[in-house]
Parts: structure tokens; C-alpha cells; sequence
């Protein structure tokens, strides 16, 4: 079991995906995970000195009893999903969602190349209802191709799109040139990986 706190993540922000069930969560990692808590947290001083851990059955139901309200980032997750996000992997659509409405998409995963949009809105799955189940199980059916139907400036549109297993980029650039001949360079990083400091040395190589 791999503990992260207070480091920033896509992951709680996917469309209400249910939450995995994570395993072996004995008497010592919920020590572990309270002094954590107690030492580590930018928040330690709201963590209170008598909390029964014991009571608790997941690492993501403990993290979300004990952290502070201002915290919008921590949680658990395992080694396996720990390993792929350094090395920038994944296996899913590619689309980070908040109340159906997509505010962030991986660089290079299946909704950045059939050309899906921040601020689209997830409608239908498959001609069902948009819910945490359906879009869970089309997104981790390797290779199957789904149809989501997608509201963008009021109109529908319905797109095929294939969840797969690929290797995403965190790092995105772009040169604006304005009328003075004046140039701006805009850089978007989305996540702090071990994989991501070439990224950000080509963007600023791109730059120069």
C-alpha cells in the first residue's frame, strides 16, 4: 500500500469513479498512516490527539476522516497505480472529470486524440444516462469501443472512442506571437512524475 498526502493529482477529480478497494489495511499501516497524519501533514494541527484508527477499514475512508476540509488532494492508492503514474501509464479514456465536465485531458491518451475538449459534458454512455458504473466499466474494457455522447456550446455530439493502454505526456507549449512581434510562451504541467524533467527541458529548450 502506497500512502500519498497532500500531493496534487488528477485522480479524485475523474468523473465520480467508484473508490478501489485496497487490501491488507492492518493495525500497523493505520498507525503508520496516523502519525503521517500527525507529522507530515501541512495540516497536523487539525488532526486530533485521540483518534480511534481502528475503526477504520480503508486508507481512503481513514485519509478522508482526518483530513482538513482545505485538503483536495490526498489519497490512497496502490503500488501498482504509484508506479504507472511515475512512469506516465495508464489504461483508461484519458479524461479527467469534475460534475461530468471535463477539466483536463492526458497529452496522448484516446479522448486527446479523437479530439475531445475541456468544458465538454458527459451526457450518455453507450445511450445510457452518464453515471460513475457505466463510464468505469467502458473505460476498463481494453480495446472495446464505447460511444459517449457529449454536449459542447449546446449542441451533442457523439463520438467512438477505445480505452488502451498508453504512455501519456505531462508537459504541453504553445507560442503565442502578438501584433507588437512581442512573443508569450505558455507551458501546462500536469503532474509531477519521474519521468516528466525531460518534458520540461525540451519545453523550455522550445522556448529559447
Amino acid at each position: 500500500l502506497l500512502l500519498l498526502i497532500g500531493c496534487g493529482s488528477s485522480t479524485p477529480d475523474k468523473l465520480n469513479v467508484e473508490e478501489p478497494i485496497i487490501l491488507g489495511f492492518d493495525e500497523n499501516q493505520k498507525s503508520y498512516l496516523y502519525n503521517l497524519f500527525k507529522t507530515e501533514y501541512l495540516w497536523s494541527d487539525t488532526v486530533a490527539d485521540d483518534v480511534n484508527y481502528s475503526q477504520y477499514t480503508t486508507a481512503q475512508e481513514m485519509i478522508d476522516a482526518l483530513k482538513d476540509t482545505k485538503d483536495r488532494w490526498s489519497f490512497a492508492q496502490t503500488l501498482d497505480d504509484y508506479v504507472n503514474m511515475q512512469q506516465q501509464q495508464s489504461l483508461d479514456f484519458g479524461c479527467m472529470y469534475a460534475s461530468y465536465t471535463i477539466k483536463n485531458i492526458r497529452i496522448g491518451s484516446p479522448c486527446d486524440l479523437i479530439g475531445l475538449q475541456r468544458g465538454d459534458v458527459m451526457i450518455k454512455v453507450n445511450g445510457e444516462e452518464a453515471n460513475s458504473q457505466n463510464y468505469s466499466q467502458a473505460q476498463a474494457n481494453e480495446g472495446v469501443e464505447s460511444t459517449l455522447t457529449i454536449e459542447r456550446n449546446g449542441t451533442q455530439l457523439e463520438v467512438n472512442i477505445k480505452p488502451m493502454t498508453y504512455t501519456y505526456k505531462v508537459v504541453k507549449t504553445k507560442i503565442i506571437t502578438k501584433d507588437d512581434e512581442s512573443k508569450i510562451g505558455y507551458m501546462s504541467y500536469d503532474a509531477f512524475t519521474s519521468a516528466s524533467q525531460s518534458e520540461i527541458d525540451n519545453a523550455f529548450t522550445y522556448f529559447k
